[in-house]
């Protein structure tokens, strides 16, 4: 039984479900939040995870760690512990074969599927996130940075506005309004 929400959750589930077992998926009456996710409108035609990875307007850029090698290797061990529960079954042994590029082009799961779905693919954007603004890596005084991801739950959005004592603007009320003011912030 799958109650998880978002991304960590549904595709551990998914992954499962590719291994054969049978997953309920139990959402709210509104649905899983990221279904009903407003569209990317910043969007444009563009390839892969170095042309995400940079910032707005520069050139691709690679990701900071070997993140074909390490998906391929979480994959590899996804399929071995699955072909060694497998051979316990029914005694027959597996061929495990991975694809270094299919490892990562598994981990594009939002991008893949407005590509898929809508013919786009997401902006380089830096450390913000282009369907949950205004999350992104924020300075601190003492010169370090973290990253906040405040506004994917109406209560988050509330909490992170008590927790910087700043007025929940009612202009900003909604997920989709941030995005609006994203994407204009982002054309500018």
């Amino acid at each position: 039984m799958d109650l998880s929400h978002f991304l960590a959750g549904p595709f551990a589930t998914i992954i499962l479900g590719d291994l054969g077992a049978d997953v309920l998926k139990i959402e709210p009456p509104t649905g899983d939040p990221v279904r009903n996710r407003p569209s990317t409108a910043w969007c444009r035609r563009s390839a892969g995870v170095m042309d995400l990875t940079g910032e707005a307007g520069g050139p691709p850029a690679r990701v900071g760690y070997q993140i074909g090698h390490t998906a391929g290797g979480l994959w590899a061990a996804i399929a071995i512990l699955a072909g060694l529960q497998g051979r316990n079954t029914d005694g027959a042994t597996r061929h495990v074969e991975i694809s270094l590029f299919d490892a990562q082009l598994s981990l594009l799961v939002w991008q893949a599927q407005d590509y898929l779905s809508h013919d786009v693919v997401y902006e380089r954007m830096g450390t913000r996130h282009a369907t949950f603004p205004p999350s992104q890596a924020f300075g601190c005084a003492d010169g370090r940075y973290v990253y906040a991801t405040p506004s994917a739950i109406p209560r988050w959005w509330a909490g992170y506005c008590t927790a910087l004592d700043v007025s929940d603007n009612p202009q900003f009320a909604e997920l989709a309004d941030r995005q609006r003011t994203e994407t204009n912030s982002s054309r500018s």
